[in-house]
């Protein structure tokens, strides 16, 4: 029979993410590097977390978290592997990518500085989820 234990990388999965989207929403727009390097950051913790959920779901454990009412077994683990795997590939694509493209308002503006914050947040949010 398989062995439930609490593990903090339940919660850290989605924590650190969502901490991460809501600093580059604020704070990236101080700076637009800032709001780049926390939506790497909250990729990569989110996929280490992930590696370290699957590890030990493939060594017998189902996992908890927030007490009973978060279960991570073998299927969970692979989601969430699946998707913080695609995350960050994701995340470093977007980051070169939109440093080339320029959005526009309706007037031809350049509004890229100021709508890049919310796009880094908005995209870590649905990592967390």
């Amino acid at each position: 029979m398989e062995q439930s234990a609490p593990s903090a990388l339940t919660q850290i999965v989605f924590l650190a993410p969502a901490a991460a989207g809501l600093l580059a929403w604020l704070l990236g727009r101080v700076r637009r590097a800032l709001a780049e390097a926390f939506a790497l950051l909250g990729s990569a913790a989110a996929l280490l977390a992930a590696i370290g959920i699957a590890a030990r779901v493939l060594g017998g454990e189902i996992l908890t978290g927030w007490g009973p009412e978060l279960r991570v077994d073998a299927l969970s683990a692979l989601l969430v592997l699946l998707i913080a795997g695609v995350g960050l590939p994701a995340t470093l694509f977007s980051i070169r990518y939109m440093r080339h493209r320029r959005l526009l308002d309706s007037d031809g503006a350049d509004v890229t500085d100021k709508r890049l914050p919310g796009f880094y947040g908005l995209y870590l949010l649905f990592i967390a989820t």
